[in-house]
Order: structure tokens, then sequence, then C-alpha cells
């Protein structure tokens, strides 16, 4: 079982990221978001914040550097790794990860739901909750690529995807992913 702890994430994202809090605060409170919402939704989503309509009285250049370093955190899972204690971790773009689905995280695996999962006709999941220390990546279901995924590999979308989801955190990471190429080979992928 590996440590999971809880960061203070305000602490990490004002001083060890060097952005203003406030700021961040004050982006999402005029879209109407509580402002005890605001940094988680900085970290885990880019809905809202990419939304023009709701910041109009906002410098446009600072909102537009606010959303890059947004994209930019958000592909590296970096509220994941916050919860898995992992502070030290580069900040480095994860391999088949793209933040800001719209389907939400309780319907990523749902491929009536999920727009990248959209033509795989069954994903099948198995949760667990049995340590994220050998993950090396932690992806979130929702953030996933599976489009690339199914392009790169060549998944044979007429056969079922086993995703095996670990639960440890409070939020779902993908453990596994195991899938038949359309050459006919049982492949097993460990983000």
């Amino acid at each position: 079982m590996s440590a999971v702890t809880t960061p203070n994430i305000t602490y990490y994202v004002e001083v060890m990221l060097g952005l203003n809090i406030e700021f961040i605060k004050k982006l999402y409170k005029n879209c109407g978001i509580p402002s005890e919402k605001a940094v988680l939704l900085f970290l885990t989503e880019s809905h809202t914040l990419m939304n023009d309509g709701c910041n109009n009285d906002i410098d446009k250049h600072v909102l537009d550097i606010y959303r890059e370093i947004q994209e930019r955190l958000l592909v590296t899972n970096i509220y994941v790794h916050l919860l898995a204690g992992r502070y030290q971790k580069p900040l480095m773009k994860q391999d088949y990860t793209t933040p800001g689905n719209p389907c939400g995280p309780r319907n990523s695996l749902n491929p009536r739901q999920n727009i990248r999962l959209y033509d795989v006709g069954e994903v099948v999941v198995n949760t667990m909750n049995n340590g994220i220390a050998n993950i090396k990546r932690l992806i979130r279901p929702v953030d996933f690529d599976w489009r690339e995924l199914i392009r790169a590999w060549e998944i044979d979308k007429h056969k079922p995807i086993k995703v095996d989801i670990n639960l440890e955190l409070g939020i779902a990471v993908i453990q596994s992913i195991r899938f038949y190429t359309e050459s006919g080979d049982d492949v097993t992928y460990l983000p």
C-alpha cells in the first residue's frame, strides 16, 4: 500500500507554482463557481476557464496566460500526483493524455457518453484499491486520449476493451488497459 497524503493544494499552487490564488478564485467567481472549488477546478477541468462569456472584465492577456498555464498543468495530471504525494515529480506531459473531456469523470468509460470511445463496442471495467506505487503515470480515464490509443495500437473496436481502475486515491486512475489489435494480438497496456 502506498502512502497517500492530502496536500495543501492552495499552498502548492501559490508557493511552488507561483500563481495568484485570489486571481484564480476571481476567474471562477465570475462564472458562478464558489471560491472553495476554484483551485480544484483549475487543476482538473478546463471548460469553465475557457468560456469567454464568464470573464469579460478580466484583462485578456492575463487570462490567456492563465489558460496556457492551466493547459500545461492539465496534461501533467498534477492534481492526481499531488494527491499521491508525488510533489517532486517533474511536470512532464503524460502519454495519451488530453484533458477537458466534456463527458465528465463519472461517464468517462461509457462509450455512449465519452466521445473519445464513441466507436468502441464495449468497455469492461474492473475496480480495485491495491496501491498506486507501481503505476508510473497516474491518468484519470476522463483525461485519457482513447482515440489516440485506438489509432496507435490499431485496436479491434468490435472486441471489448478491459480497463482496470484503481480507486486508492479516492479518484479513479487507470491501472491497465487490455485489448485486441486488428491483427488479433492480445495486448495489456500499462500507463
